[in-house]
């Protein structure tokens, strides 16, 4: 989604009263609860962005007789924004401003963008119709491209429109396929690169380039350690909450803040599901599960990762949580006995605007902070990111930059 950077009078981003509010609010914290991916450890993402286009679209070729020609095509860093919508009835790559208005809509990859004519032609006045369903975090016939391991997707999604829309004629009144054979396939190439086993049985193209060189795609995190260092010296406890497996954490973690990376924290939760359990409210709440295997202490490389993901099997479910423990799923509303603390004095910090902060909101008591990458300085290889559809933080299509495939 966009963000209207000129309306400072409700969304400003320095406002300074907010700010001195949410500095107040993290002194009286008594618990941080941190994410990991984007979070806590920091990807180089241009790296990333490029091995996840080239590993789903080698997938399509390799597995599903998807034309070799896709194995070749550029990466293009310019098509890749946080917040971009795909559409899988039009086919359309959108980018929707905080109410639902369309900025910019492209139909694939090498067509140039709709004219604001054309957008309001095809969607009665320039709204995008499943806006709401997206904000109530309503699972349909779209994708939101919000984290790290997503933004790629929508330039797959953009290949493949065009490779399908070029070997088929059938057209509905609306001018775009009436469904899109491909989108079965992406979904077989996005468990294949990265369903639970995936990391464990070094399978595809993404975590195996990952294990092979970590510091391509990793930075190290010498001064988070040392904040989070100086956190725990102010009596605050600290947990790690993370969708992610134990075998992936336990490399990701250990390649960014060293091999004592636990005794920064008091707690941990692997595989906590956010976005189907851990922020819902469901009739029955899912318990937490101890770990059937104690991977504690053990190298990635040498334990860990091998035999297609031991570690990340569950245990019996905890009756009770325990200082310095480490569990799988859980549900938000069991941690009360463990942080031991008024929620409201809780602080979760994460990077998924959706998943993370508006479920904290939505769901619990804790305050919630938006790790928002965008705000902070990018690095050189990263000034072509988003070019094509403009400023993250804005409507205005007059920003964007001419990129190769269309306007």
């Amino acid at each position: 989604m966009g963000y209207r950077r000129s309306d400072t009078s409700r969304t400003s981003l320095y406002d300074a009263e907010r700010i001195a509010r949410g500095r107040e609010q993290l002194d009286k914290s008594q618990c941080y609860l941190l994410d990991m991916d984007q979070t806590l450890a920091r990807y180089r993402t241009p790296a990333v962005y490029e091995l996840v286009h080239r590993a789903l679209l080698s997938f399509m070729v390799d597995n599903k007789g998807y034309p070799a020609a896709l194995k070749e095509v550029a990466f293009e860093p310019g098509f890749c924004l946080k917040g971009l919508v795909f559409d899988t009835e039009t086919g359309d790559v959108l980018k929707i401003d905080e109410h639902g208005a369309i900025c910019r809509a492209r139909h694939g990859f090498a067509a140039p963008f709709l004219t604001q004519e054309q957008v309001k032609a095809k969607y009665p006045g320039g709204l995008w119709p499943k806006f709401q369903k997206m904000v109530n975090r309503e699972r349909g016939d779209f994708f939101l491209f919000n984290t790290l391991f997503d933004v790629p997707v929508a330039l797959v999604c953009a290949r493949l429109v065009d490779n399908e829309d070029a070997s088929r004629e059938s057209r509905d009144a609306k001018g775009h396929q009436a469904a899109y054979a491909f989108l079965p396939h992406l979904f077989e190439a996005l468990e294949h690169t990265y369903g639970p086993p995936a990391f464990g049985e070094r399978r595809g193209l993404f975590f195996p380039s990952l294990l092979a060189s970590p510091s391509t795609f990793l930075w190290k995190r010498p001064r988070v350690t040392s904040w989070l260092q100086a956190e725990k010296a102010k009596g605050r406890n600290l947990f790690l909450v993370t969708n992610s497996q134990v075998d992936f954490s336990e490399f990701i973690m250990q390649e960014s803040f060293g091999a004592d990376w636990r005794a920064l924290f008091d707690g941990i939760v692997f595989f906590a599901r956010k976005g189907k359990g851990f922020f819902e409210l469901p009739a029955v709440k899912t318990p937490f599960f101890r770990l059937k295997n104690d991977t504690r202490g053990l190298a990635c490389g040498e334990s860990v990762c091998p035999g297609g993901g031991a570690a990340n099997e569950l245990g019996e479910a905890a009756p009770t949580l325990e200082m310095g423990g480490e569990y799988l799923q859980g549900h938000h509303s069991l941690m009360s006995g463990w942080l031991g603390h008024d929620p409201s004095n809780t602080t979760y910090f994460g990077d998924h605007l959706m998943a993370d902060v508006k479920a904290v909101r939505d769901c619990t008591s804790w305050q919630a902070v938006a790790v928002v990458s965008e705000l902070r300085a990018r690095e050189p290889s990263e000034d072509a990111l988003g070019a094509t559809w403009g400023d993250f933080f804005s409507c205005d299509s007059n920003d964007a930059a001419e990129q190769p495939g269309g306007g």
